[in-house]
């Protein structure tokens, strides 16, 4: 029981405190005396925040700084809990396939040499350092002669798009209504 100073004997009964809330209730809110309980229940909550433990982040400059306690209390919800919605179509396939889900680069990374958070990209981005990797060939890419037979291999493929593409032609007289390609 939480009791500062000497209090009438129905003020020291049990009070159901929950600091994490500030909520300090008295089962015995009737008494003709509303404001004494009140102010006596006021002091006691107080006392209890000075008796928690002081956190060991650094001490605004307005008072102390302490951790609150896990709540005592459920407090009942405004609304009730939203139904889950239905899977769409490609939620469904992809957990059938196994296929799991991209998550986005977050754009902060933490630089050990820092000992902080800095972004991935931009301004006073993170020096990475890129290792070589055994047996990999660093000469130039496009020094080859790759490149000439993947355009050429490209403008081919390119011919026969156009070619499909192109609009045919109906043959008049033919039993089957067959199509003859543009020159």
């Amino acid at each position: 029981k939480l009791v500062t100073r000497a209090m009438d004997v129905e003020h020291e009964q049990a009070h159901s405190l929950d600091l994490h809330h500030l909520v300090l209730g008295c089962p015995h809110s009737t008494s003709p005396h509303s404001l004494d309980t009140a102010t006596d229940l006021t002091t006691q909550l107080v006392h209890a925040l000075f008796r928690l433990p002081r956190s060991p982040l650094p001490p605004p400059p307005s008072g102390r700084l302490v951790r609150l306690p896990a709540p005592s209390t459920a407090l009942p919800r405004a609304k009730p809990l939203p139904k889950p919605r239905a899977p769409t179509a490609w939620e469904k396939f992809a957990r059938e396939k196994g296929i799991a889900v991209k998550r986005k680069r977050e754009r902060m990374v933490w630089s050990e040499e820092e000992g902080k958070f800095v972004p991935r990209y931009g301004r006073r981005q993170r020096e990475e350092v890129v290792e070589d990797k055994a047996g990999v060939d660093w000469a130039n890419p496009f020094a080859g002669g790759g490149r000439k037979k993947k355009v050429a291999d490209n403008e081919k493929r390119r011919r026969a798009n156009e070619k499909r593409a192109a609009p045919a032609v109906v043959v008049e007289g033919s039993k089957r209504g067959g199509r003859v390609d543009k020159e």
